[in-house]
């Protein structure tokens, strides 16, 4: 009921995406990206936080395995740090948050790069996706970010090239007729990271796909906050298209239960001021439909909570 009560109210001040921001963003693990997190709370509102939130709670796991990598000694190239500052500074760079995105410049500089956010798309595939944007009407903006989203997917695809070759290298030096143990672990584990990065950039190239040809969900479909939050990260979660699709038809049944909820508290609403107005209402009938409103409130809950559990269930997985 006080939930309600809450929603319609800064439903009646515009602040909706206020209220909701304390109830369904969480904070992060590693320091930096909470600091980013904060400033853009200052600075943004309304959807866009939502999607803030949803690119940062990727790259606090990706900041996660850097340091551990770090510590174990396994990122000896480098190639992972550059590639997680990289995306930390394209996501500052999108949501305009300028201080922040100098400082990752400058770490970036130090490692002999460019600082520039992303890389030449050269993939016909990617190509091809960046051309279907122009032709369903994406804008100058919405194109930019697109193309900094391939870039991240031409750069999975470029360290699959890499350590294709380097397999291929290895596999030509390999005598069969002789001991090379350690050969064919390193054999192996090229085999095994390469399957993993070609899997993540199919899996992009997918994805691409999937936001240009439903354009209606990449402007934003959901209006209530609760529901385009869970879409934001839904899209960050590495879900494949169909488990995509299945899960947008769910929160499209979740926000038809919100408005239907919404619906039986302005009902209710009138009944009440009738009660204050001194107006005759019946008793049992105004029990009701405090009581189905009650009851829809509370599966509505339910209903939020199992789909926060399912996308946060693959965000772990990633």
């Amino acid at each position: 009921m006080v939930t309600c009560i809450i929603f319609i109210t800064a439903l009646m001040f515009g602040n909706l995406y206020h209220f909701t921001s304390s109830e369904e963003f969480g904070s992060f693990q590693m320091a930096k990206v909470n600091m980013v997190w904060e400033k853009a709370q200052r600075n943004l509102e309304g959807k866009i936080l939502s999607d803030v939130y949803a690119d940062l709670l990727i790259q606090d796991k990706k900041e996660k395995d850097l340091k551990k990598r770090k510590l174990d000694g396994t990122d000896k190239d480098g190639l992972f740090e550059a590639e997680v500052r990289q995306n930390f500074l394209n996501i500052l760079e999108n949501y305009g948050l300028e201080h922040s995105a100098r400082q990752e410049k400058q770490n970036l500089k130090k490692m002999g790069l460019s600082g520039k956010p992303g890389i030449d798309i050269q993939d016909m595939r990617l190509k091809k996706l960046l051309k279907e944007a122009r032709k369903e009407g994406f804008t100058d903006s919405e194109l930019q970010v697109l193309k900094e989203e391939m870039s991240h997917y031409q750069m999975k695809l470029n360290e699959y090239n890499s350590l294709k070759n380097d397999f291929e290298r290895l596999d030509d030096k390999v005598d069969n007729s002789l001991e090379q143990d350690d050969v064919w672990k390193e054999l192996s584990q090229k085999k095994k990271e390469m399957k993993q990065k070609y899997k993540e950039f199919t899996s992009g190239v997918e994805r691409l796909q999937y936001k240009i040809t439903d354009r209606e969900n990449v402007a934003g479909k959901f209006e209530d906050p609760r529901v385009y939050h869970l879409w934001a990260l839904a899209q960050k979660s590495g879900m494949s298209e169909t488990e995509l699709d299945n899960y947008r038809k769910e929160l499209t049944h979740f926000e038809n239960r919100i408005k239907k909820a919404e619906f039986i508290e302005d009902q209710l609403k009138r009944k009440e001021q009738m009660v204050r107005d001194g107006a005759a209402v019946d008793k049992d009938d105004h029990n009701q439909l405090r009581n189905h409103h009650e009851r829809i409130v509370k599966k509505n809950d339910k209903y939020h909570t199992e789909l926060k559990h399912k996308v946060h269930r693959k965000l772990d997985e990633l």
